[in-house]
């Protein structure tokens, strides 16, 4: 059985570390380090209240170093908008993307631009389902699985 979070908060020197804390039907203590940096700490129901905080402040330095190697990481990437004039990646170049209309969903790099055929050029699940596609068939084609 799993509850909801809770939010809380413990002091570690200066910093101030937040966490979710989730009681399950589980035996031990689990802390997770989210690369959103989120953390959650999952206990056992039975555990008061003093006994998760004193785990997690004991785990406080590890908690710590892996929120700030994660830290390293941000911003992270913003989602694709799929959208004409935006830059895509592949095999470490940049592209630019460009979308035309067309009657098939279809892809072709040409140059330094991902072309795109799709039926309605401003649907951008469309053009993104294409782009995936792509990447995908080129992945496999690559890597040969």
């Amino acid at each position: 059985m799993r509850t909801d979070g809770f939010m809380n908060v413990i002091d570690f020197g200066t910093r101030k570390i937040t966490y979710n804390l989730h009681r399950e039907d589980r035996k031990r203590l689990r802390i997770v380090v989210a690369p959103d940096l989120t953390v959650d700490v999952f206990a056992p129901a039975t555990a008061n209240e003093d006994q998760i905080q004193a785990a997690v402040m004991k785990k406080a330095a590890w908690i710590a170093s892996k929120v700030d190697a994660l830290e390293r990481y941000h911003p992270l990437p913003t989602p694709k908008k799929y959208i004409s004039g935006e830059t895509l990646i592949y095999l470490g170049r940049q592209y630019r993307l460009k979308i035309e209309q067309g009657r098939s969903q279809s892809a072709k790099l040409m140059g330094r631009f991902l072309w795109v055929w799709v039926e309605d050029r401003k649907n951008t699940q469309s053009v993104g389902k294409t782009v995936d596609s792509w990447y995908r068939k080129r992945a496999h084609e690559t890597l040969g699985r």
